[in-house]
């Protein structure tokens, strides 16, 4: 795992100088984007995105967003801003966003460069790291002039959220956090299981498997999957594809998926997994910064059978590409290593709770036995106790759920008690 992880440090280098290097002077620099003339680059299903669409031009390109008011305006309790996650759009917080208007709350949720309706700038530009979105994010914030904020992260969304929040945590009230972290996750020494292996095996097989995601869009086509199952479709039903169509709709422009926006459509896709070991450095200032917002309520929600939930048993790196698939074989996608034996199955301290191991299902508990929720306690441990509202495990719905389950975001949001009325 030595060699992979010494591999990502040489490519991370490798693309920031050339980042460095193809930035352009301030009398080369492009002329800064309008949003005079801008309209939807592709049609919607106004019955499952059913909002006026806007757009705020940042100096390296429109984001796109949506910014709809509370039902009874008179009785507006705050505002809720959304990130969505990896790889979908702000399509996802659509039954939230219904919802938690009627409720009481303005709800503004972005596109983050790269998806949905949001500009693809050019990647000589723009590297779509971690550490670039965030600064997005805090920009966008400020074109807006937003306050009082109630943040609502999920997934991948989550770090680059709460990145924002602790650069500018004047303007943050408090926090839903779904599915989501927000440590490091450091390379893993030979013959040990570190809790969060699947996020640094998966970031690792983007980096060592890059052109075939990149080329691929398998990463855009599970979040579409995924998004559509869990909107509460069964697979195979003209509602399933519609929905699966509109989580890809951003990134090609004919139905069959033959031909993508731009060639490096998926490039934004593939960076926000690999900043996991590309940018470490974003990780690394973000778990120091943390205590910038840890006195501001906090509502946390989470299960996942894999990645969110409890610590499960390793069974050492591998590609979740399709191997035997022509874009496997035409870019060259590999397994990233063999035996499950490579690695122990559980970190140090912690035993499986099964004696039949199943790899990524069984558990690892504590050895007085029960669960670690490591990410859970990943935030618990840093907070003020005092200002986590609630905390809810094992979410029926698991990743997706801030599609599916939408009275699951509310009910943390209530915990939240926004009894006083506020802009």
């Amino acid at each position: 795992m030595n060699a992979f992880y010494k591999a990502a440090l040489l490519l991370s280098t490798v693309i920031l100088a050339c980042a460095a290097e193809s930035g352009t002077s301030a009398a080369q620099a492009p002329e800064r984007p309008n949003c005079d003339g801008w309209q939807r680059p592709f049609e919607v299903d106004e019955t499952l995105f059913p909002f006026q669409s806007h757009c705020v031009a940042l100096a390296q390109g429109r984001i796109h967003y949506i910014d709809e008011p509370a039902v009874r305006p008179t009785e507006l309790k705050g505002t809720i801003l959304a990130v969505h996650s990896n790889p979908l759009w702000s399509l996802a917080w659509s039954k939230v966003a219904q919802k938690a208007t009627l409720q009481g709350y303005r709800f503004i949720a972005l596109d983050l460069f790269g998806f949905g309706m949001s500009d693809k700038p050019s990647p000589a530009r723009y590297d779509y790291f971690n550490t670039a979105q965030a600064k997005t994010l805090v920009q966008f914030i400020e074109a807006l002039d937003l306050n009082n904020l109630t943040l609502l992260v999920q997934d991948g969304g989550g770090p680059i959220g709460l990145s924002a929040a602790t650069l500018v945590p004047e303007r943050f009230r408090d926090f839903v956090i779904v599915n989501t972290w927000f440590k490091d996750s450091p390379p893993i020494e030979p013959r040990a299981t570190d809790p969060q292996f699947i996020f640094f095996d998966w970031a690792t097989d983007n980096v060592v498997n890059e052109r075939y995601w990149r080329e691929s869009g398998q990463n855009a086509m599970n979040g579409a999957r995924g998004g559509a199952k869990h909107w509460g479709f069964e697979k195979g039903t003209p509602e399933y594809e519609k929905v699966r169509q509109l989580f890809l709709a951003p990134y090609w422009k004919d139905a069959q998926l033959s031909v993508p926006v731009v060639d490096y459509v998926h490039l934004p896709h593939v960076r926000l997994v690999q900043s996991i070991v590309l940018d470490r450095p974003f990780f690394q200032r973000l778990e120091d910064q943390m205590h910038r917002i840890t006195d501001k309520p906090i509502s946390l929600l989470f299960g996942d059978a894999v990645a969110f939930g409890t610590v499960k048993a390793d069974s050492g790196p591998r590609t979740r590409a399709n191997l035997d698939s022509e874009y496997a074989q035409r870019w060259g996608a590999r397994q990233l290593s063999g035996k499950a034996t490579q690695r122990a199955l559980c970190p140090e301290g912690l035993r499986p709770s099964d004696e039949e191991i199943v790899p990524f299902v069984t558990r690892c508990d504590h050895p007085t036995g029960g669960p670690v929720w490591h990410l859970v306690g990943g935030f618990t441990s840093i907070w003020d106790p005092d200002k986590i509202a609630g905390v809810k495990r094992d979410l029926e719905l698991v990743e997706y759920a801030s599609i599916s389950d939408p009275n699951a975001v509310l009910e943390g949001i209530t915990w939240l008690n926004h009894d006083d009325q506020s802009n």
